[in-house]
């Protein structure tokens, strides 16, 4: 016969020991960190649950995913802790490293110069997702094991080169300074590169991709000429959206594996070209 729980007492006393239950909570293989979680939370709550969770933890105790997500009114209070955070689920052999700081372009984060160092050499990262921080700096990467790459909201420089042969997924979303992007990957199959103003100038080198399928760009300043240029080299290219490129007069696609095209918000267009297989 089974038996019934009258009392939710019942449940910790009798099934769920409290230091057992704690040992797990804390052995989870994976860290979420949000301050804007809870509105109520002040910079001493949110540093003491932060720190404490980390203090719990077993050693050499792997991570899976570390997310760390600070509002930009705590952000000058805790930024020291939260270097020291990101430099924890680095050491722990981190998978998935997602790290924002802000939801526009205002007040863009800087990590501290060793932790920066860090974050873009990390051998276990796969995923790494950042939003909100100062990228200037970085010109030339090449990533030792990244699979996936999503830039939101970043200040960039004006020259961007990088590179891996896992690189699968590169996406920037509404960052800003760069003119130049050069990607080297043999293994990459989605780019996109979207920006919520319009650029005055763009240059983007994907001739290396030759197994890019998926390509979007939106409001990228990008001249006619570099767009056929590119995609004269992909050859399995199949999906392709284009939104707001001002600069395009005329665009000329062949490709034998395209199967989608959407264009949208081409003030200068006067000729489309398309033959596909």
């Amino acid at each position: 016969m089974k038996r019934k729980i009258s009392k939710i007492s019942e449940i910790s006393t009798d099934y769920i020991p409290e230091e057992r239950f704690k040992s797990a909570w804390d052995s989870i293989p994976e860290l979420n960190f949000d301050s804007t979680y809870n509105k109520n939370w002040r910079t001493v709550q949110f540093l003491e649950y932060m720190q404490g969770c980390i203090q719990r933890r077993p050693d050499n105790l792997g991570l899976l995913k570390f997310m760390l997500q600070v509002d930009p009114i705590l952000l000058e209070l805790v930024y020291s802790a939260a270097d020291e955070a990101i430099a924890y689920a680095i050491v722990n052999n981190v998978i998935e490293l997602d790290l924002s700081f802000n939801n526009s372009l205002n007040h863009c984060y800087s990590l501290h110069p060793a932790v920066f160092s860090a974050v873009f050499s990390a051998k276990t990262v796969k995923v790494l997702k950042l939003n909100g921080l100062d990228l200037k700096s970085l010109d030339h990467v090449n990533f030792p094991s990244i699979e996936e790459l999503n830039l939101r909201c970043c200040d960039m420089g004006n020259k961007l080169k990088i590179s891996s042969k896992k690189f699968k997924i590169v996406e920037f979303m509404h960052c800003v300074g760069m003119s130049h992007i050069d990607v080297c990957s043999s293994n990459l199959t989605t780019f996109s590169y979207q920006l919520i103003q319009l650029s005055n100038k763009c240059k983007i080198n994907l001739k290396a991709c030759k197994s890019l399928k998926n390509l979007i760009l939106k409001s990228v300043g990008l001249t006619s000429e570099c767009l056929k240029a590119n995609l004269s080299r992909l050859d399995l290219l199949e999906n392709l959206k284009l939104d707001g490129c001002d600069k395009f007069e005329d665009i000329c696609i062949t490709s034998s594996s395209l199967k989608t095209l959407e264009i949208s918000d081409f003030p200068r267009l006067k000729k489309i070209e398309v033959v596909a297989g």
